[in-house]
């Protein structure tokens, strides 16, 4: 469990000075929090938490199996369950998109499968980068390998985190900005 230390001003819980968090956010922004708003905030770090388990539980070709249960393509196609989940995705399906799939280590989601599409020839020519083409197959990996497989999907994650902020951020500049020359 990641914990945080925040100084407290008086009786009113407000925090004085933002502390570092180990999280997928970077940091408690610089105004005070009311105990309630400190304790939402503490909730979705355990959200957060509880979605990088499940993410970390993807390392398992099992785990990734299991979440083709309701997927599209029948077992006459190239792309069945069980070579998709060998080629490192597991299924993520929306309302509009019910054949997307994403790969655990590169995150690299794909969808509009067709019936002779091979998963891994899929995964090599939209992501050729991913460190889970070179790997063993059928998870015959060394500590040491995991570990690196692992290294890597944690950075992939957090640049992911961290370019998601910074469109965040160049979208809420662009709206000031609007607003700025609204009063000008």
């Amino acid at each position: 469990m990641i914990t945080a230390i925040f100084e407290i001003k008086n009786k009113t819980s407000d925090i004085v000075e933002p502390r570092p968090l180990i999280s997928t956010r970077c940091y408690i922004s610089p105004h005070k929090y009311s105990f309630a708003e400190l304790m939402e905030s503490l909730i979705k770090m355990d959200d957060d938490i509880e979605q990088e388990r499940a993410a970390f539980s993807m390392n398992l070709e099992a785990n990734r199996l299991a979440t083709f249960k309701d997927w599209p393509c029948d077992e006459n196609c190239n792309c069945t369950p069980d070579k998709m989940a060998a080629a490192g995705f597991f299924h993520c399906p929306t309302e509009n998109e019910p054949d997307l799939v994403k790969c655990f280590v590169c995150f690299k989601e794909l969808d509009g499968w067709e019936p002779d599409d091979d998963p891994w020839q899929e995964h090599k020519s939209h992501s050729g980068h991913c460190p889970f083409l070179s790997m063993k197959t059928k998870e015959d990996w060394t500590i040491s390998e995991f570990l690196k497989l692992e290294s890597q999907r944690q950075q992939n994650r957090l640049m992911k985190v961290v370019q998601a902020k910074i469109k965040e951020f160049q979208q809420h500049a662009q709206e000031v900005r609007e607003q700025m020359e609204l009063l000008a």
